[in-house]
């Protein structure tokens, strides 16, 4: 099974609701890229479908289960299937960077509208539910508002907004939060990682997991996640007039694309967030100003989804951000 970092709360309650059999027909799991909002939903899509914990066949031996009796046990064939992403129950969709269209969301509706073949859950679940178009949007809707029997809706969005309110309105919402540093850098020493090195890669991800592994096995995605830094240190640094033309340079680059410019401005945003974290850790303290500079990047996703232009957000984030922070606190030690 995919591990699972942080979010022990989440799965505590998934859990308990399935359990008490109060578990819902519907869910948005909200939270950044990376923070391991597929990894709880692969999870729970296990929970209640798991051969040990359903006794559907006969129990596999296993070792004990976790925090949670009945837990999935990782190790009966539902559980392989769900992770290998061929379980017949289990219906998925994945945006892949691409729009999720209507044929795509009809195939998904059908698949759940058929009957279960081990005569239990049908698992939906939807990875970048933001990427709907409003036609597949709608479709989707038709089913979370029609439910069958025993059937589970799972979605995931990087922000709540990004979700057609219908949608949102009908579904029981449940936010994925950034996971501590101190439990990255565990995580990352767990799959053997130098301290040095988890610390590193810990302040680059800001709180999100998937982005930690990606940088802990992948070579090149460090090396461009240093690049980022770099490009994001200088767009706070200097005078306000220079911070603006290093804006206008990289958005220069990115043409009319507006999707491509979301992009990029998150990946500064949470870049900006990583230095600012660092710099309360280092001080201790912040001043107003510099407080409610904090306070702007984490509406900053936000204003995102609700349509604000890129390009002048990230300006009002580089013009906005205090001057009289010493440039040198900004670096992400290696020592």
């Amino acid at each position: 099974m995919d591990p699972i970092i942080g979010h022990s709360e989440i799965i505590s309650t998934f859990d308990r609701l399935v359990t008490t059999e109060r578990l819902g027909h519907a869910y948005v799991l909200v939270g950044p890229t990376g923070v391991g909002k597929a990894t709880v939903a692969r999870w729970v899509a296990k929970r209640v479908l798991c051969e040990r914990v359903t006794h559907t066949s006969s129990p596999p031996p296993a070792p004990p289960l976790g925090e949670g009796e009945n837990w999935p046990c990782d190790q009966c064939e539902a559980c392989a299937a769900v992770a290998r992403g061929g379980h017949p129950d289990v219906s998925i969709l994945r945006a892949d960077g691409a729009a999720i269209g209507i044929d795509a969301v009809r195939e998904w509706t059908t698949a759940l509208s058929r009957t279960s073949l081990f005569a239990g859950w049908k698992v939906g679940i939807v990875e970048g539910a933001e990427s709907l178009t409003e036609e597949a949007a709608n479709a989707c809707l038709k089913a979370i508002e029609e439910p069958t029997a025993k059937t589970l809706i799972l979605l995931t969005a990087t922000n709540r907004r990004a979700v057609l309110p219908t949608i949102a309105s009908r579904c029981a919402m449940v936010a994925c939060r950034r996971v501590p540093r101190a439990a990255l850098e565990a995580a990352l020493g767990e799959r053997g990682a130098a301290s040095n090195e988890a610390r590193t890669i810990a302040e680059t991800a800001d709180g999100c997991p998937g982005a930690a592994m990606t940088l802990l096995e992948n070579p090149e995605h460090r090396r461009e996640a240093e690049e980022l830094q770099q490009a994001a240190r200088a767009a706070i640094s200097g005078f306000w007039t220079e911070r603006l033309r290093r804006i206008d340079a990289l958005f220069r680059d990115r043409g009319s694309d507006r999707s491509a410019a979301a992009q990029s401005a998150l990946r500064f945003i949470a870049a900006f967030r990583s230095f600012g974290h660092q710099q309360l850790r280092s001080t201790g303290s912040a001043t107003p100003e510099f407080s409610r500079w904090m306070e702007l990047l984490a509406r900053a996703p936000d204003h995102l989804a609700a349509n604000v232009n890129p390009r002048l957000l990230l300006e009002t984030i580089v013009v906005t951000c205090p001057t009289e922070i010493p440039n040198d606190e900004f670096l992400i030690s290696n020592q």
